[in-house]
């Protein structure tokens, strides 16, 4: 018994339909991967930001020096914007 070409199609089409359909199910989050609509593992990322350039943070004490190396390194990340932009102290 042979297929003719319009089943044959219709046999790749359903198959073809069936692997997609696995691959997509599979790369799907569970929910409780979630919580308040972050990732699970968003509060060890915060915990690790250390912000070395906010005021207080910074070893430069004077106020307009501080507001000035802040601002130049805002501007060189926008500038970079392809590039991780690390904040380092002067």
């Amino acid at each position: 018994m042979t297929m003719n070409t319009h089943s044959y199609k219709t046999v790749l089409v359903i198959l073809a339909t069936l692997l997609l359909t696995i691959g997509t199910k599979a790369q799907k989050r569970q929910k409780y991967e979630y919580m308040r609509n972050l990732p699970v593992y968003a509060d060890s990322l915060i915990k690790d930001l250390t912000y070395p350039l906010a005021w207080g943070n910074s070893p430069i004490t004077d106020f307009d020096e501080w507001r000035q190396s802040a601002r130049q390194k805002v501007f060189d990340c926008m500038q970079k914007s392809r590039y991780v932009c690390h904040a380092t102290t002067p």
